[in-house]
């Protein structure tokens, strides 16, 4: 699982509050050591120089709308 983009804690109308709500469950299962250490979780609040890495090695990847024009899925559809 891989996500990297703007979460806008307090603003839910951003993604429909999709990317609050991921947040805050990866955010959960982080903190609880007795849900395992779920390595395959790669959530990142911001950018990253790896991003067309990850990109391209994760095999699900969270593209919840925000205020632009759905790239993510311009970048999907050239890997």
């Amino acid at each position: 699982f891989f996500f990297a983009g703007g979460v806008r804690k307090g603003d839910p109308s951003y993604s429909g509050g999709a990317r609050q709500a991921v947040h805050a469950l990866v955010t959960g299962l982080k903190a609880d050591s007795k849900a395992g250490n779920h390595s395959d979780i790669v959530f990142i609040e911001g950018s990253t120089p790896d991003y067309s890495t990850l990109y391209k090695t994760t095999k699900f990847c969270l593209a919840p709308h925000g205020a632009g024009f759905g790239i993510r899925l311009s970048i999907a559809m050239m890997f």
